[in-house]
């Protein structure tokens, strides 16, 4: 009985030391994800926030932006099943004719240029489409993509202002995609706004 009672007390010692040395040495809970691009010497780029990162070389934009157009072009396929407003339609048509070609450029200067660089770690930023009404699938999706165009082009502007060499296809679709997505942006907030998504407005 006395071996029992002991080996308990050595058990409860134990775990209590493994909780108060986990307690020091695990990171936080919201420490920001960090993913390096694979070059020697590279600094890692956030893409915790919003889907968006702070740009630390071309490579880092290229290897980040991909990524992030995948799940647009995803999100907007995803869309074109359920939505039954034209215009919302006609917008995910844009954005997967678009992002398409983007991201069939951005694969090409990736091999040709930087053909090292490993992938950006990133984390989906939006909401499965399946499961909900067309209504509900346009609210979601818009509140989802005006977000996720708002990281594509603070990764965008970052890149433009950063302080190393940039060449100027690369620089010449920051800039397209800039311009777009912000006009793509207000578009979504005035549809958000007309109230769409809300059931009692029915469709249009």
């Amino acid at each position: 009985m006395n071996n029992v009672v002991t080996r308990s007390f050595v058990l409860l010692a134990v775990s209590t030391a493994i909780v108060l040395v986990s307690a020091f040495v695990a990171p936080p809970a919201s420490a920001p994800s960090m993913a390096s691009t694979g070059q020697a010497g590279m600094p890692g780029h956030d893409m915790s926030s919003m889907g968006s990162m702070t740009v630390d070389s071309e490579a880092a934009f290229i290897t980040g932006m991909l990524p992030h157009h995948q799940e647009a072009v995803a999100s907007a396929e995803a869309i074109l099943a359920v939505t039954e407003r034209p215009e919302v339609r006609e917008l995910a048509q844009t954005i997967i004719a678009t992002q398409n070609e983007e991201i069939r450029t951005l694969t090409d200067w990736l091999e040709r240029y930087y053909p090292d660089a490993q992938p950006a770690a990133y984390t989906p930023m939006m909401e499965d489409l399946a499961s909900l009404s067309p209504e509900e699938a346009d609210r979601a999706f818009l509140e989802g993509m005006i977000v996720h165009h708002q990281g594509a082009v603070e990764m965008a502007q970052s890149y433009l202002e950063g302080d190393f060499e940039k060449r100027p296809e690369v620089t010449e679709m920051a800039e397209a995609i800039v311009s777009a997505q912000e006009g793509e942006i207000i578009q979504m907030q005035g549809w958000l706004e007309d109230g769409y998504g809300d059931a009692e407005q029915g469709t249009r």
